[in-house]
């Protein structure tokens, strides 16, 4: 979670959404790093940024992250073991830290999320960002031009993120995070044409 009082904007990273990737922004205009994955209140009237993620890519993500890069073989396990048992990412519901949803009630000012999908375009569209945009038009075109949060953050599979989807994983998912889905407005039927 980063603020910024002389903005007005409080600005919620969540994990596995690219929120690392738009540091250097909220740098530039001077907000305060907090602790940067949690969604918290700092002032209800205040406008607020939202980084968000299709939640079929963002579970594959959680999934490379916790079991693919791990240095222990044995403690790999398939995409479909992740997706059909507990995990950090389904246990991200009600007043978790991470959970923007359960805060948005409590919020006044506009919100704006960011997707990953569009990352850029999605932050032109924020008032803040289009009025400092001569300030921020090196960072918005390295973001832009050289996919960073993809080349920092992420590893590239042998496929695209849609291979390793059934229909029955898919709807698991849904299950589990619909409340991601209709917020956010991802569709139910994204996880057919992901490529990351």
């Amino acid at each position: 979670m980063a603020y910024s009082e002389l903005h007005g904007y409080q600005w919620w990273g969540q994990t596995r959404t690219a929120s690392r990737a738009v540091r250097r922004i909220q740098e530039k205009l001077g907000f305060v790093d907090t602790n940067h994955h949690d969604c918290i209140v700092t002032n209800p009237n205040w406008s607020t940024i939202i980084s968000v993620r299709n939640p079929y890519s963002r579970i594959m993500s959680f999934w490379i992250f916790r079991h693919q890069l791990s240095h222990m073989e044995q403690d790999r396990i398939s995409f479909e073991e992740y997706v059909k048992s507990e995990n950090e990412y389904y246990n991200i519901t009600g007043n978790h830290l991470w959970n923007p949803i359960s805060r948005l009630k409590k919020l006044n000012g506009d919100v704006f999320p960011i997707r990953l999908e569009n990352l850029v375009g999605d932050l032109k569209k924020i008032p803040l960002i289009e009025k400092n945009y001569d300030l921020l038009i090196e960072e918005l075109e390295y973001l832009d031009s050289t996919n960073t949060y993809r080349n920092n953050y992420l590893i590239d599979l042998e496929k695209p993120y849609s291979e390793y989807y059934t229909e029955e994983l898919a709807n698991i998912v849904y299950e589990k995070k619909s409340e991601e889905f209709t917020t956010w407005n991802y569709d139910s039927d994204s996880w057919k044409t992901l490529k990351t």
